[in-house]
């Protein structure tokens, strides 16, 4: 193990909408994201999603600088939800998708376990 690393991503937006990938492949167990909101409003939602089109979290609305520790509800071995959470795996490149947005910036910090 590695210890934690941390990946930067950041989006300046001149209209509603951006979408931005991070530059090296994120690999490790999520830990956390931190987002820092600048001058964008209240609408505001991000989206990350990996290489492979799965929706790893979605920040609702909102422009108050937060942290989030996102941890999915556990499966057996035939599907059925259980009441443990688990942290969620990565080994891709990591997109950000800002919407619902106006001109501003959000930077996120994307904390990895390795």
């Amino acid at each position: 193990m590695d210890g934690v690393r941390e990946y930067v991503i950041s989006a300046t937006l001149t209209g509603t909408s951006a979408t931005v990938t991070s530059i090296d492949v994120v690999i490790g167990e999520l830990h956390a994201i931190f987002l820092d909101y600048v001058g964008v409003p209240a609408t505001t939602v991000v989206t990350f999603t990996d290489s492979y089109g799965r929706t790893i979290f979605t920040a609702p609305a909102g422009n108050t600088d937060v942290t989030y520790y996102p941890r999915p509800v556990e499966h057996d071995l035939v599907g059925a939800a259980q009441t443990s959470r688990t942290k969620i795996g990565l080994a891709s490149y990591l997109t950000m998708a800002v919407t619902l947005s106006g001109a501003g910036t959000v930077v996120a910090r994307v904390q990895v376990v390795r």
